[in-house]
């Protein structure tokens, strides 16, 4: 194998693999790709194929390199990215929302639900961003899942200053989640779901409802695993630099991903 100044020579290079910077099989992507492709203007003409594009968008999502790092490294300008970005969000959220659930099913089954806060920096344009809670400026959302960790749905984001029972409340989710049979945390108090026992000014709690509490927590920890998982996708995780009003599609994206890796894996 020839070398020369330490690197490889290009044309025997292994294929990329796509499932370390994407988080997707080769296969999947090229599902992607296929059905993208039908969806949205893509010349021929263009330096990249619709593999190479969905490939890039999803490298974004997975790293949240700077576009313009992410674009030096396949070669290309910073523009040329964004423009290939913003051309396939749209067909491509349109592709996975096939691989939503029935929300009218969370009337039925016991669930999970819990926030979390994506970190967007302030922005001169947007106020209440900053959550107290979490001493971070972002943007909220609610997690749904199983009692078993698996991912169910997302809800609509909201500004960070906003409480979770109020972001849950003014969500599309508080009509369709059977509350009763819903477990959360504390910051869902005033709702009709399993919360944890509040401790009496000035009192301990018995060991009974002390016991009751610690295993509420128990039977939440999948929720944080799924929202541990969600953030392997850095976008949600490590700051989000793009338009806010890109965001609700981006979190849709990525929720129906998960779904879809699952799908496709299973066929």
């Amino acid at each position: 194998m020839r070398w020369f100044l330490g690197i490889k020579n290009h044309a025997q290079e292994r294929p990329l693999r796509y499932h370390r910077t994407t988080g997707l099989s080769t296969e999947a992507i090229n599902y992607l790709a296929r059905e993208v492709a039908g969806l949205v203007i893509w010349s021929s003409g263009n330096t990249f194929s619709a593999f190479q594009g969905v490939a890039m968008t999803l490298e974004y999502y997975r790293t949240n390199l700077s576009q313009g790092m992410l674009a030096a490294f396949h070669g290309t300008s910073q523009p040329t990215l964004s423009r290939i970005i913003a051309t396939l969000e749209e067909g491509l959220a349109h592709i996975v929302t096939e691989f939503c659930i029935d929300l009218d099913d969370l009337k039925y089954d016991a669930t999970l639900l819990d926030g979390f806060l994506i970190p967007t920096g302030n922005r001169s344009d947007q106020d209440k961003l900053y959550s107290g809670k979490r001493r971070q400026s972002g943007v909220g959302a609610q997690v749904v899942a199983t009692l078993y960790g698996r991912l169910l749905t997302v809800s609509e984001i909201f500004r960070g200053s906003t409480h979770d029972v109020t972001a849950f409340r003014n969500s599309s989710l508080a009509s369709l989640l059977n509350q009763s049979n819903a477990i959360a945390d504390g910051g869902y108090r005033g709702t009709n779901m399993v919360i944890p026992i509040r401790k009496p000014n000035g009192y301990e709690l018995d060991a009974d409802r002390a016991a009751f509490n610690a295993a509420l927590t128990g039977w939440r920890a999948p929720a944080e695993r799924v929202i541990a998982h969600l953030k392997n996708w850095n976008i949600l995780a490590t700051g989000y630099h793009r338009r806010l009003c890109h965001l609700q599609r981006v979190v849709h994206i990525i929720t129906r991903l998960k779904r879809f890796r699952a799908c496709y894996a299973a066929s």
